[in-house]
């Protein structure tokens, strides 16, 4: 005997089936939410033993370069991201010796953005160029010339090395640039770690490290002919002055 359903009973089970599948979907989201967390915990726990990982693979850009993220540990611990644009050609299958420019961000920058600043200097000039995140003593993206941030700078160079081992970066010509706060930081770069560059710019920065006239907005510094005049006063013989600027 066949016995039949009526309107009310239909609509109950339809309103039971519903909650089924709903709580279905929310228990696969929960599976996945959870092996996405232990998946970022392994990760973690990575860069955390090896100090960086490289987090994806080369990503092309319309200006004739490539950017490959890299995520490394600032010297508080903290897990920061640098972008790394080198020239699109460029590559694992192709790696001669090039210059690395190591450029802090400005004020309330991020990588990304930095990076998106000066990528012309990779198609350009054919350099490397390291954009850090940055960390500074409280505050990632306002770290303003902290101890610390600059010390993370000074370690960019072996950081890209560690990260992209096929990128052959010349140890001659390593460069500073940047603009604002990081005016500033690559000034302190520059102070800090004399050895390090081969160069550096800074724009809009604070001077206070070096003597520049006041109503210049840009410090530009050879060190490779700052440490032979360095030399040649050690020796004692006269080293001859830059020309006025007329």
């Amino acid at each position: 005997m066949r016995h039949s359903i009526s309107a009310p009973q239909r609509r109950q089970i339809s309103f039971v089936s519903t909650d089924i599948q709903v709580e279905c979907r929310t228990r696969r989201r929960r599976r996945s939410t959870i092996a996405s967390m232990r998946r970022m915990l392994a990760a973690v726990s990575v860069v955390a033993a090896l100090g960086v990982v490289v987090a994806w693979a080369g990503e092309p850009v319309p200006g004739g370069s490539r950017l490959w993220r890299v995520v490394y540990v600032a010297h508080d611990g903290l897990l920061r991201d640098a972008t790394v644009v080198v020239p699109s050609w460029y590559g694992p299958r192709r790696q001669p010796r090039i210059p690395l420019v190591i450029s802090p961000h400005g004020r309330g920058v991020t990588a990304g953005t930095n990076a998106r600043l000066w990528e012309r200097l990779a198609t350009i000039g054919h350099f490397a160029v390291v954009n850090p995140e940055g960390q500074g003593r409280r505050l990632a993206l306002y770290s303003w010339g902290a101890p610390g941030e600059i010390h993370d700078l000074a370690r960019m160079p072996a950081i890209v090395r560690r990260a992209l081992p096929w990128l052959r970066i010349d140890p001659k010509r390593i460069y500073a640039i940047g603009g604002s706060m990081g005016g500033q930081e690559t000034l302190l770069l520059v102070a800090r770690h004399p050895r390090l560059l081969a160069g550096a710019v800074g724009q809009d920065g604070r001077r206070h490290a070096l003597s520049s006239p006041p109503e210049s907005t840009s410090s530009c510094v050879s060190l490779r002919s700052t440490r032979r005049r360095s030399r040649a006063r050690r020796r004692g013989s006269r080293c001859p002055r830059p020309a006025p600027r007329g």
